[in-house]
């Protein structure tokens, strides 16, 4: 009897003691793989802040560029409207030229009215007037009035020609294509107050 109840007692201690070792090998296999599920949750958690980093770097640059674009884009623009303000002013000339060749060249023989006068040809009458308003000064100002430039046009009569808003700020060779074609549109009527100095 006491032999049984010893054998007994030993297969419940090992029983125990197997229990014992089943459950820390459960309890170690746990505890490795919740290690992992932690390491795994660091590296997960270092890869998420690397990709935020990223976006961020690359929203930066994005942004960057964009403004580097737009930035581009202005200038352009504003290359693009200076070279058509030029490109209007160019026809302009053209066009004004176009019409001066096809008036009288100074040249020519003078005429003679009705009275038998001789009319003073375009070139030197121009010379004549030129003289006569500012002594030839190309950058002069009139200092009663808007008047300025070689031919002393005011500036509702110049009327931004050739692209310049004064008369005085164009180069001479477009106050003289100004000078012609008025004399050829109207005579020498816009310069009747210095007449007698010219005529």
């Amino acid at each position: 009897m006491t032999l049984r109840l010893k054998s007994r007692k030993v297969l419940l201690i090992a029983g125990v003691v197997a229990t014992l070792i089943i459950g820390a090998a459960v309890t170690s296999n746990l505890n490795g793989k919740i290690e992992q599920k932690q390491r795994d949750l660091q590296e997960t958690s270092k890869r998420l802040e690397q990709v935020e980093s990223e976006k961020f770097d690359a929203d930066k640059a994005n942004k960057e560029q964009i403004q580097r674009l737009e930035a581009e884009k202005q200038q352009l623009n504003s290359e693009k409207d200076k070279l058509h303000r030029e490109l209007s002013a160019k026809r302009e000339r053209v066009k004004l030229a176009s019409a001066v060749s096809i008036s009288k060249p100074a040249s020519a023989s003078p005429k003679s009215t009705s009275a038998g006068s001789p009319i003073m040809p375009v070139g030197g009458m121009l010379e004549a007037i030129k003289r006569c308003e500012s002594g030839g000064n190309y950058q002069a100002q009139n200092k009663v009035s808007t008047a300025s430039g070689a031919y002393q046009f005011v500036d509702g009569t110049w009327a931004g020609y050739g692209g310049y808003s004064k008369a005085k700020l164009a180069p001479p060779s477009v106050q003289d294509q100004k000078a012609r074609e008025t004399l050829a549109r109207s005579g020498t009527s816009p310069w009747n107050a210095s007449r007698a100095c010219w005529s």
